[in-house]
């Protein structure tokens, strides 16, 4: 999102910022910012949200004024630790407001963008991510594929435990295999050239099988794969 230089007000942008005012306390209550000390950082970026949204009719169309003053003052907090190079407090910021919070209001603001156009959708997809921690980027972008909340919770717990699951068959944690299982795959690593193993893990979303197996011709030439036992 580029750092636009706000002009003066027009009387009705001016009536508007002052309707509006109250969300600047909203915000950095919900971010758990303090008032005295973030207010100068964040009211120049909340003018600039009320001049755009006003001379923006598509923006007005598909999202509520809200959600966008809200990105707009929450990239102002982040450039301003970005700037102090307080990383660690930057970091913490990102995390102020939640993913519930991002999921109530930048949900709003994705409702009904797929009648944007599509140089309308990319900036505004812009604009959003600009001011989310790596984190709430995934959570964001998952939302748009239509996952809920709870479904990216799982998902990310999924694929920690996958993993781990392969850090443990790195060091031939063979998983749960009962010992004669084991075995054959201790002797199978004596045959690098003709390798096949099988491990079995336990996740949340049922049984894993990690498999590396030849997959060519040529010796040595091997393939690890992680499935579901229903998929082979």
């Amino acid at each position: 999102m580029e750092n636009k230089q706000i002009r003066p007000l027009t009387p009705t942008e001016r009536q508007y910022a002052t309707e509006n005012y109250h969300l600047i306390s909203k915000f950095l209550k919900l971010s758990k910012l303090d008032a005295e000390e973030f207010f100068d950082i964040v009211v120049f970026d909340f003018l600039l949200s009320v001049e755009i949204y006003l001379n923006n009719e598509a923006l007005r169309e598909k999202c509520n004024f809200e959600a966008v003053s809200y990105m707009y003052m929450k990239r102002a907090v982040y450039r301003h630790f970005r700037e102090q190079k307080a990383q660690k407090r930057s970091s913490e910021c990102g995390a102020d407001i939640s993913f519930n919070e991002i999921d109530a209001y930048i949900g709003q603001s994705i409702s009904g963008m797929e009648n944007l156009s599509s140089l309308e959708y990319d900036e505004t997809i812009k604009q959003i991510e600009s001011i989310l921690t790596a984190e709430q980027q995934r959570i964001f972008f998952d939302k748009l594929q239509g996952y809920t909340l709870k479904e990216i919770a799982e998902n990310s717990g999924f694929a920690a435990e996958v993993n781990l699951s392969l850090q443990r068959y790195a060091v031939k944690d063979w998983g749960n295999l009962d010992d004669e299982d084991k075995q054959v795959n201790e002797e199978a690593l004596k045959y690098p050239d003709d390798l096949y193993l099988l491990a079995a893990y336990e996740t949340c979303k049922g049984k894993i099988w990690i498999i590396t197996n030849r997959i060519s011709e040529n010796a040595g030439d091997n393939a690890t794969t992680v499935c579901f036992p229903s998929e082979r």
